[in-house]
């Protein structure tokens, strides 16, 4: 039997500039209805707002500032009708980073978004910069 051959080549890589607006410096926070710069559709529906979560996620639909808000860790999806938001289940449209308890009042920590590109080809970048889970430091 033959031995196995490859070659190894480098493949070219820049890094995307880091965004360059700041979300707000909190704990448990959301920053509601974030601009997306343009319109995006996510399971068939089309929205230019997204309700960041300092927890690490992106929703899409609304979240109660009560209750389960930003705080503090995944859950089932598809979720249940929320009791304190009886006509929103608010975890069933989202795009879930870590969806942890996160700490990103700490020390150095930032959440930064920004639209980037040229029409037709932009994208929405969120960056969780630094920011440790809650417990760990």
């Amino acid at each position: 039997m033959a031995a196995a051959s490859y070659t190894v080549s480098s493949v070219g890589f820049t890094p995307q500039p880091a965004p360059a607006n700041f979300l707000a410096h909190c704990d448990d926070c959301i920053a509601y209805s974030t601009p997306i710069g343009f319109d995006f559709t996510y399971f068939g529906n089309t929205y230019n707002k997204v309700h960041v979560g300092a927890n690490g996620f992106a929703a899409f639909d609304s979240i109660p500032a009560e209750g389960l808000g930003g705080c503090c860790e995944g859950g089932v999806i598809p979720s249940p009708v929320s009791p304190l938001d009886p006509d929103n289940a608010p975890y069933n449209n989202l795009i879930s980073v870590f969806w942890t308890d996160q700490n990103s009042a700490a020390r150095n920590a930032d959440i930064r978004y920004e639209t980037q590109g040229v029409a037709p080809n932009r994208k929405f970048v969120v960056q969780w910069n630094s920011v440790p889970e809650y417990f760990n430091g």
